[in-house]
C-alpha cells in the first residue's frame, strides 16, 4: 500500500470519526482537535509530492 493510499484511508477513517463525535457530543474540544487533524491530513494529501526523490539518501 502506497503512502498516498494510506493517507486516503486514514483520512476516510478520521472523517467518519469526526462525524460520529459531532453527532453524539457536539462541537467540543475533542471534535475541534479531530477537525484540525482532518484538515492537516487533507492538506498533506493534496500537496504531497508522489515523485521519487531526486537525490539518494546516504
Amino acid at each position: 500500500m502506497s503512502h498516498e493510499e494510506q493517507l486516503k484511508a486514514a483520512l476516510q477513517r478520521l472523517e467518519t470519526s469526526v462525524q460520529k463525535i459531532l453527532s453524539t457530543r457536539g462541537y467540543g474540544k475533542d471534535a475541534k482537535q479531530l477537525k484540525l487533524l482532518h484538515e492537516m491530513i487533507r492538506e498533506q494529501l493534496t500537496n504531497a509530492n508522489t515523485r521519487s526523490a531526486t537525490r539518494t539518501i546516504r
